[in-house]
């Protein structure tokens, strides 16, 4: 396990219950949805990254997705924490 139970459970406390059982179910409606399972069992990596990047981190988690341009040709993606409205 990679973090003690007493530790875990003294910040779950301190988060909103509300909102934890709003993400938990986001979760649950796309991570746990046979039809996207097969689909990320058969996508390569590299197709799936930013689908993941976006379900997860930005829709579960709350954070913001934007692109960031390098100085060479590639593009990284950033994501920034920042409290969603709600």
């Amino acid at each position: 396990m990679l973090f003690q139970k007493n530790i875990l459970r003294k910040y779950l406390t301190l988060l909103p219950a509300e909102q934890m059982a709003e993400a938990w179910s986001t979760f649950q409606n796309y991570f746990l949805n046979a039809d996207i399972q097969q689909n990320i069992l058969q996508s390569k990596e590299e197709q799936f990254q930013e689908g993941f990047l976006r379900e997860l981190f930005v829709k579960v988690l709350g954070y913001e997705l934007r692109a960031m341009v390098r100085r060479r040709p590639a593009w990284g993606i950033a994501v920034c924490r920042q409290p969603r409205a709600r």
